[in-house]
């Protein structure tokens, strides 16, 4: 897919499970889950277990391990941006698209999977179960940035298990014509 976005526009990717049954979906934009992955503090260069795990946005990740949504059979909805709390506290910062070295990704050190003028935004992933995949790569160009914020309820799951993968959709952006 192919969608035409400018310098500075604020953008959301909908999206709806045509199926009859659940799925959990894995979506990376520039390579950061917009889901909050945990982190577990670390004490002496070593996770601390017995420290509570904090949740953080944006964070870098790959298509076997991010932190997955839920879509129930049938469902239809938007991801506004990148999440930094989940539940009746959702939070979220707009996907805004900016020139690479002010993407998030470039920020946090990690330039090699921002999207660009005619390069991968976003990739998305609905599984049954872990399935595997290659590294995605992009150059630069444009990327996505943090926009504004706003506060939303997100239901969040527990227990679930993921299943078989389903399918791999890639959204690529630039300059319309």
């Amino acid at each position: 897919m192919l969608v035409p976005l400018r310098q500075g526009e604020i953008y959301e990717i909908w999206v709806k499970n045509t199926t009859t049954k659940p799925v959990m979906m894995r979506l990376l934009v520039d390579g950061l889950n917009t889901l909050p992955e945990p982190v577990r503090p670390k004490a002496m260069g070593v996770e601390a277990k017995d420290r509570p795990t904090t949740y953080l946005p944006a964070q870098r990740s790959t298509l076997l391990r991010p932190r997955p949504g839920y879509w129930d059979a049938g469902e239809e909805n938007a991801v506004r941006g990148f999440f930094s709390e989940t539940g009746e506290k959702g939070e979220f910062r707009a996907f805004k698209v900016v020139d690479a070295p002010h993407a998030v990704a470039a920020m946090q050190g990690f330039p090699d999977q921002i999207g660009c003028d005619h390069g991968r935004l976003s990739c998305g992933v609905t599984y049954e179960e872990e399935g595997r995949l290659s590294r995605l790569t992009s150059e630069d160009g444009q990327g996505t940035g943090f926009g504004p914020g706003y506060k939303v309820p997100v239901n969040q799951y527990e227990d679930y298990v993921i299943g078989d993968l389903l399918a791999v959709i890639h959204i690529r952006y630039g300059e319309g014509h």
